[in-house]
Order: structure tokens, then sequence, then C-alpha cells
């Protein structure tokens, strides 16, 4: 069985864990969206799993990691558009779903963090920032003379 096999049956057994869920604060949709992903043959799963697995080479996650971790997800969304596209999830379902998958992790403490709380907050925001849309047609004008 491979590592990945390992971590989506603890994922799959935490999504059934009541106190997990209420830790974590997943809802339907997003408890639809991980099951969906982990039920298909898509690789996106494979492609988080190494890259996490180089974020934490040291074992421990803390503040230094979030960057370049949140670039790692942007890099997988951005890689894996094709296979999303299959699965008939939106951007924000993926971002969701990746953020949802460390804080399972964090939980379940497969993955270790110095602060957790600041940890959740740090992903939390820059899941927030991965998200953000803006309209520069609308907010910047420009003149010309």
């Amino acid at each position: 069985m491979s590592q990945n096999n390992i971590v989506f049956d603890l994922i799959k057994e935490q999504l059934i864990n009541k106190d997990t869920i209420k830790k974590i604060n997943l809802n339907d949709e997003s408890i639809k969206v991980i099951t969906l992903i982990l039920g298909s043959n898509t690789t996106i799963f494979d492609g988080i799993s190494q890259h996490i697995k180089y974020v934490i080479d040291d074992k421990v996650i803390d503040v230094n990691d979030i960057p370049p971790l949140i670039l790692i997800i942007k890099d997988i969304i951005n890689i894996n558009t094709a296979q999303i596209n299959k699965l008939k999830l939106t951007r924000d379902q993926i971002i969701i779903f990746i953020k949802n998958i460390l804080f399972i992790l964090i939980e379940s403490e497969i993955i270790k963090v110095k602060d957790k709380e600041i940890v959740k907050q740090l992903i939390e925001l820059s899941v927030q920032l991965l998200s953000t849309k803006i309209n520069v047609q609308k907010v910047v004008t420009c003149s010309w003379k």
C-alpha cells in the first residue's frame, strides 16, 4: 500500500469523526468535495502529497513554511486544471479542499505544527488571498494625455 493510500484512508476515517468535522468546521459541501476527489482517479492528491512532504521535510510546519505551502497550492491548481474541470469543481472548491486536507492532517497530527492556531490562521488567510479576485478594470482608471 502506498503512502498516499494510507493518507487517503486516514482522511476518509476523519470524515466520519464528528469531533474532527466540528474542529475543522467542515460543511456538507466540503465533505462532498473531499469524498469526490478521494474517490476519483485523479493525480491531484499525488501532487499535493509530494509537495507537502517537501515542505514538512523537517517534520514540523511553522510560520516559515506557510508561504511555500501556499505557492504549492497555487501551482497544483494551475497544473491540474484539466482534472479539476473533469470533476466539475471550481477553483474555490479546490482551494478549500486543500485547506481542509491540511487541517485534517494537522488535527490528526500527521503534520506536526509548532503553534497549531497560528499555522491554521495563516493557512486560512492564505486561502482567502488565493480566492480573492481583483477586477482591475473597475479599480483603475487611467487617463493618458
